[in-house]
């Protein structure tokens, strides 16, 4: 399996009979293209074949429909891109996202109280991916960071979700996606890891004391589905000491969390009861 492969950790589906397991192996093979796309920007014909191992034909057949549908277009050296398809249909899955719907309203009000910036993140593919941030300038460019791609052990989102995932299969994900040493204050060693987890899960929050950029500082704090899980990160950064970050700001940001778990569903009493 080639490294394009291993990065989006699927393989061309093998399973299914005669015509629909051709169409499920078409399918995956646009929908790597669209993505490795997304990844690399622009590229060759040549490049994509070689990256995903598929024959020129057929890339050239998937980069033709892509085109007919506005997600992908030519540049000028003949290499190709994503085009702005890919944007509208983002946009509809954020508009239609009850988390970031129910959230957004909340995120205001805690921005108002405390500035800096404010984050509303998920786990996806072993990254942080942020679904939604603003920050006390305001700016429609930066509310948006749909590729924040903050690795999964310096980060303060992911251990705010992952606080409440088995601890198995956190050790698991660790080992897929490893732990690259960025300052001298990021945790590599994964049983540390869920020590710090378990800090997290006592706390309420965790906070990132410059485990990926050197002298910045964030907390964050689980958002929970109806039955419980931890389903996103509400985080905050800016210019706040570690101490400021434990007193004050994160109790305010616990706080607002709870209110939009309360809004998705999540009851703390009737899930006591029900287990």
């Amino acid at each position: 399996m080639n490294t394009a492969h291993r990065s989006y950790g699927v393989a061309i589906c093998e399973t299914g009979d005669g015509m629909e397991k051709g169409m499920m192996k078409s399918f995956q093979k646009g929908l790597l293209i669209i993505e490795l796309l997304s990844q690399r920007g622009s590229m060759s014909v040549t490049e994509i074949s070689k990256e995903l191992a598929i024959d020129k034909s057929t890339v050239s057949r998937h980069l033709s429909t892509a085109m007919h549908m506005g997600y992908v277009k030519k540049t000028s050296n003949r290499n190709y891109v994503l085009d702005l398809g890919i944007l509208h249909l983002s946009a509809r899955v954020l508009k239609g996202n009850d988390l970031i719907v129910q959230a957004v309203p909340y995120i205001g009000r805690l921005l108002s109280e405390v500035g800096g910036q404010v984050y509303l993140g998920v786990v996806w593919r072993g990254m942080v991916t942020n679904l939604y941030t603003t920050h006390d300038r305001g700016s429609i460019i930066e509310d948006l960071d749909l590729e924040s791609g903050s690795p999964i052990h310096a980060s303060s989102t992911a251990k705010a979700i992952l606080a409440y995932e088995p601890e198995q299969a956190v050790l698991s994900l660790l080992e897929s996606v490893g732990m690259q040493r960025f300052t001298d204050n990021t945790i590599t060693d994964p049983h540390e890891y869920l020590e710090e987890l378990r800090i997290v899960r006592k706390k309420k929050y965790s906070i990132n004391n410059g485990e990926y950029l050197e002298g910045t500082y964030s907390a964050a704090t689980p958002v929970r589905g109806y039955d419980g899980n931890g389903i996103a990160g509400l985080a905050i950064a800016g210019d706040y000491s570690a101490e400021l970050l434990e007193q004050s700001i994160a109790p305010r940001l616990v706080a607002y969390a709870q209110m939009i778990s309360y809004s998705l569903g999540y009851n703390a009493e009737s899930i006591r009861l029900l287990s």
